[in-house]
């Protein structure tokens, strides 16, 4: 009886477990085709074109971005070089009415307007770029302090060429000013570096007109337009101050090159250059170099008494002659380096050239001299070769 009880129980359990079962299966079916159908992947699936215009449009406004950002690191050092310079020009004792510094005093109050309004233009960009209506104003108003810009960036190339031809012919005219400038900026520039900011700002602000002509979104035609007619403008004054800018002058020679440079010579190029001295060639047995000559040849032969010691002797000469003989170096004028070079040798003097060893050619001429007083009939039988091999 127990036995049939507990297998009635477990056939009662399996039915109820294949039930949830087919239940929970059925559940995550329903589920499955649910999430299938949802709108959200229907919406990935198919893109519309205004969403690709829109990732566009973002990216371009992105690199416009990008050259905002660029600019305003930029634009604040010039802003403040503009104030110093500014500075430095309202002060009388320094400009001492001298024309060029004049002209600069009336431009550069306008460029640091034109600065000002900028840098907070573009500082508004970046905070409201979410607002595409702000955006739209931001430009327009972006756009019109450029034109004012570059309506002053001829006169201020014309005025910083005239600058710098100025201080190359009398630099002691802009003394005063040029010191002044040197020691109160913390950088220490000079005067120059100054005066040429706002012809360097020029390719800096192109930029920014490239940028919002590539970024079309909420500008008409006629704005394109514009802003195409002043970027063409643009590059044809930067064209045009470019080729009026001075090019770099070359210092003439100074104290320093006179002395460092045969200095430097001196300990850098060990000797100077001979040219040698050309040989005329000669046959064998007359012109042959004495190291070729074998010096017991020659004292067999003085031995034999075949050989005719005059012509041995000068055949030695010859070519004692012909290994010494090099040209002499060309005489030129004394410079100033000679004089340095000289006064320096006295000081670190080289060591001087040890001597010569005497060569068996020398041993062997001394020999033929010793036996030219000799009698013509007297034999030399066993002579002894004083360390010359034989």
């Amino acid at each position: 009886m127990q036995s049939s009880q507990e297998t009635r129980q477990m056939i009662e359990q399996d039915k109820t477990s294949t039930v949830v079962s087919e239940e929970v299966s059925y559940s995550f079916s329903e589920a499955g085709d649910g999430m299938d159908e949802s709108p959200a992947i229907d919406e990935i699936k198919s893109v519309s074109p205004e969403a690709d215009e829109e990732r566009v449009e973002g990216k371009k406004s992105l690199a416009e971005d990008h050259v905002i950002q660029e600019m305003i690191a930029t634009e604040r050092s010039y802003n403040e070089a503009l104030g110093f310079l500014n500075s430095v020009l309202s002060r009388p004792d320094l400009v001492n009415d001298i024309p060029v510094l004049v002209e600069f005093k009336e431009i550069v109050p306008q460029l640091k307007i034109i600065s000002d309004k900028l840098l907070e233009n573009v500082e508004k960009a970046v905070l409201f770029e979410a607002d595409p209506v702000e955006i739209r104003k931001l430009r327009e108003q972006r756009t019109q302090l450029l034109k004012a810009f570059f309506s002053l960036y001829p006169k201020c190339c014309s005025l910083y060429t005239a600058f710098a031809k100025e201080d190359a012919t009398n630099p002691k005219l802009f003394q005063d000013i040029k010191q002044y400038v040197t020691l109160n900026n913390s950088l220490h520039l000079d005067l120059a570096s100054f005066l040429i900011q706002p012809f360097q700002r020029g390719p800096r602000y192109s930029m920014l007109i490239a940028s919002a002509i590539s970024s079309t979104k909420g500008l008409s035609s006629d704005q394109i337009e514009d802003l195409s007619h002043l970027l063409k403008t643009v590059r044809e004054k930067l064209l045009v101050a470019n080729s009026s800018m001075p090019s770099t002058v070359v210092k003439p020679y100074e104290v320093g090159d006179l002395v460092l440079r045969p200095l430097y010579r001196y300990f850098t190029q060990a000797s100077e250059s001979v040219t040698p001295a050309p040989v005329s060639p000669k046959k064998e047995e007359k012109s042959r170099p004495a190291s070729s000559v074998p010096v017991s040849e020659s004292l067999e032969q003085i031995n034999s008494g075949s050989a005719d010691t005059a012509n041995v002797g000068s055949d030695i000469e010859a070519a004692k002659s012909a290994e010494t003989a090099v040209a002499k170096p060309e005489s030129r004028r004394y410079h100033f380096g000679d004089y340095t070079r000289s006064f320096l040798g006295s000081i670190w003097s080289k060591p001087a050239p040890q001597p010569a060893q005497s060569s068996h050619t020398d041993s062997a001429e001394k020999e033929l001299e010793e036996t030219d007083d000799l009698d013509e009939n007297f034999v030399v039988v066993d002579k002894p070769n004083n360390g010359i091999p034989m």
